[in-house]
């Protein structure tokens, strides 16, 4: 799901501008930058699963596209998202 700071600003009665600046000296992150880490985390947990799908695996963790996904994720660990699951999968073989 699309989630839009002025959104979470607004549910905690903030304006957009004043909550990214407490957010940030309050976590050291963008709100934006722990999105993205939380939905990469959760990106890793569902590629243990191997008869799950990588476009279904963007949906689900709210990239809306695999395309989006592999970029970010690749970004954030150095690996596309299928490398991450072969070579996850790989440590775990009996």
């Amino acid at each position: 799901e699309k989630i839009a700071l002025a959104d979470v600003a607004n549910s905690v009665g903030l304006s957009s501008n004043y909550f990214h600046t407490l957010f940030r000296e309050a976590t050291g992150v963008t709100p934006h930058d722990y999105l993205i880490s939380c939905r990469v985390n959760a990106a890793k947990e569902l590629l243990w699963d191997s008869t799950i799908t990588m476009s279904e695996v963007a949906e689900r963790c709210g990239f809306g596209c695999q395309q989006y996904l592999n970029n970010v994720f690749k970004n954030a660990t150095g690996l596309s998202p299928g490398r991450y699951r072969k070579e996850s999968l790989k440590k775990y073989e009996l």
